[in-house]
């Protein structure tokens, strides 16, 4: 079975000052609850649309070379395909060998034509890595303001109603209000 592993971004899509400003807040008694709330806000932000914000990396392990990869979320590249040959060694693919479809809902890898895939080893897990990124772009400015306003206002109704939200913010425990998931849905990836 297909496995994403993925490495978050070291940016955040908004500045603890933009958070503070948005929420009419001028001390910095809260900046570390602001800080973690932003980081709930933009996980919230990102599992509700399907996607990543800010490029970071993603590994998407798979148990065997396909007629055609389908990783099921939008990537901006495909940087390496690693596999084990038969010998169990490990090797990178060459780019001469395949394809990438980086538009549309998700990213999709095939062949080139009069090439195929390697052997690989088998009797093991998961013997490909694809390594590859997702967002909009390197940082905050690439993100649409639409979705930077959405995790603002999920910081400030964090902010304003902490006592509802128990220690150790998580992603799951923000709400999703009607005007964040209309400022989101543009965004969304939908599968058909």
């Amino acid at each position: 079975m297909p496995r994403l592993i993925h490495t978050g971004a070291t940016e955040a899509i908004i500045t603890t000052d933009e958070a503070k400003a948005y929420a009419r807040v001028d001390y910095a008694d809260e900046d570390a609850l602001f800080d973690s709330l932003i980081v709930a806000a933009t996980e919230r932000a990102e599992l509700f649309l399907g996607r990543s914000l800010i490029n970071s990396v993603w590994k998407f392990y798979i148990a065997e070379f396909l007629d055609e990869i389908v990783i099921p979320m939008p990537w901006s590249s495909v940087d390496q395909i690693e596999y084990l040959d038969t010998d169990g060694a490990s090797q990178t693919l060459s780019t001469s060998i395949y394809q990438v479809n980086l538009l549309g809902l998700d990213c999709r890898i095939t062949t080139k034509p009069n090439q195929s895939w390697p052997s690989i080893q088998e009797g093991v897990y998961n013997p490909i890595t694809i390594t590859g990124k997702s967002g909009y772009g390197a940082d905050s400015d690439s993100v649409p303001d639409s979705i930077k306003t959405a995790v603002k206002i999920m910081v400030n109704t964090a902010f304003n109603q902490r006592e509802s939200f128990s220690i150790g913010v998580n992603a799951n425990s923000l709400p999703i209000t009607a005007t964040v998931e209309a400022m989101l849905n543009p965004f969304k990836v939908v599968k058909p």
